[in-house]
């Protein structure tokens, strides 16, 4: 009898070890782990399960909002590059960076790495799974190492932004091609000056003196590290400004300056709207003016994140007064810092009480914020934060106004947010 106890405590140990072997090697489970188990940990070990549980008063999750129901669905997309990235404290992160853009009934999907295709913009609404996407044919791997920053499809056109990721020093281009069934690119601008690490990019058709062109953005390319040069305030400088390219003699002049990573950009009728990253803290939303200063590195209502000893939290680092110190005021600033990403005017279309309100992708904070301006866009009157569970890279909206898609970068998806009837 003894021995059959053994033989069986035996067998359920090494079955055990069994299954904890196959689930450290399915996919899957890797995500959820990585995804939920080790936030979770992370949050009992530090005993702030409370603050988690008391999220507040009256919080609501989709599809309820403060205004109305909306319906979140997600489509897998089969892509092809994986982003490795650590810094969260609880485990290994793998991100599949992607952009979206919207044309003549299809979806076209940009990878980072300049993989793109395409899909029929009806079977990602209406076709469940198994959904068919076609590989979008190019020249666009002429260019070496690209980290393509963003999209745009004016007219019959797309433009890419990019940075090369050349060992010594990182390149900004801005191309184009006729879209067709090969799209052949062709660079438009190509300054001379490199960085370290380049991001922003972001691309918005603009007119300016009745000449035709696009505001594009540039982030400070040492935004990362400790002691921060001036190339922001440098007017002989590409960086840490937003530009316009005048598509007649694909000449970009400053149109704003004092930026440290300026991922959103949003050109309305009433005004033209930027996001920028902040360090630790102070996330901004900017009402965007020609020839007008926003202060990066001298103003910001973010801190470092390195802090050494006790005298680095005695004062602040940054003024925090931006119209003290002759620099425009963000319309508003996130504490903490939410990561903020692209942003979007919502379209009337897509519900009759979210009319007027703009939207905010995030990465971080995995949520986007609906969000209500003055008619100036001066300040803010209001803002929801509305979960979705990803970091969400990109936003578009469907040719109707009904649909707003998102790129879901943590499981390589598209969301599509829509209002219930």
């Amino acid at each position: 009898m003894k021995k059959i106890k053994k033989y069986i405590y035996l067998i359920i140990f090494f079955l055990i070890f069994l299954t904890i072997v196959f689930l450290n090697n399915n996919n899957n489970f890797k995500i959820l782990k990585r995804e939920t188990i080790y936030p979770i940990l992370k949050i009992v070990k530090n005993n702030e399960i409370l603050k988690y549980i008391n999220l507040g008063y009256k919080n609501v999750f989709l599809p309820n909002t403060a205004y109305g129901k909306i319906k979140l669905s997600q489509k897998k997309i089969k892509l092809n590059n994986s982003i490795y990235n650590v810094n969260h404290g609880y485990g290994k992160n793998y991100y599949k960076p992607f952009y979206i853009e919207n044309y003549k009934g299809h979806i076209y999907i940009i990878e980072r790495n300049g993989n793109m295709l395409k899909l029929p913009s009806k079977d990602l609404i209406n076709t469940k799974d198994n959904f068919k996407s076609s590989k979008i044919r190019s020249d666009i791997k002429k260019f070496n190492n690209i980290y393509i920053l963003d999209t745009l499809i004016i007219k019959n056109e797309i433009f890419i932004s990019f940075r090369e990721n050349d060992e010594k020093c990182k390149k900004f281009k801005i191309i184009k091609s006729k879209i067709k069934e090969f799209l052949e690119f062709q660079i438009i601008y190509e300054p001379n000056e490199c960085g370290n690490n380049i991001q922003a990019g972001s691309m918005q058709y603009y007119e300016l003196n009745e000449n035709d062109g696009i505001l594009f953005s540039l982030s400070s390319p040492f935004f990362l590290v400790k002691n921060e040069t001036n190339l922001s305030q440098d007017d002989n400088s590409i960086f840490g400004k937003i530009h316009f390219l005048n598509f007649k003699n694909l000449k970009a002049k400053v149109f704003a300056k004092g930026f440290r990573n300026n991922q959103g950009l949003h050109v309305g009728s009433a005004c033209i709207l930027s996001t920028d990253h902040g360090p630790e803290g102070g996330d901004e939303i900017n009402n965007i003016k020609i020839n007008k200063n926003y202060g990066w590195p001298f103003a910001s209502y973010g801190e470092p994140y390195e802090k050494n000893d006790i005298n680095d939290y005695k004062f602040p680092h940054f003024l925090k007064s931006h119209i003290n110190n002759n620099f425009e005021e963000p319309i508003f600033s996130f504490l903490p810092s939410i990561a903020i990403s692209r942003l979007i005017r919502i379209p009337d279309n897509f519900s009759n009480i979210w009319k007027d309100n703009y939207l905010i992708a995030t990465l971080n904070a995995k949520s986007v914020y609906r969000v209500k301006f003055d008619q100036e866009c001066q300040r803010v009157i209001y803002f929801e934060k509305i979960f979705i569970g990803s970091r969400i890279r990109d936003l578009n909206v469907s040719n109707d106004g009904k649909k707003i898609y998102l790129a879901l970068e943590n499981s390589g998806s598209v969301g599509i947010l829509q209002a219930y009837k």
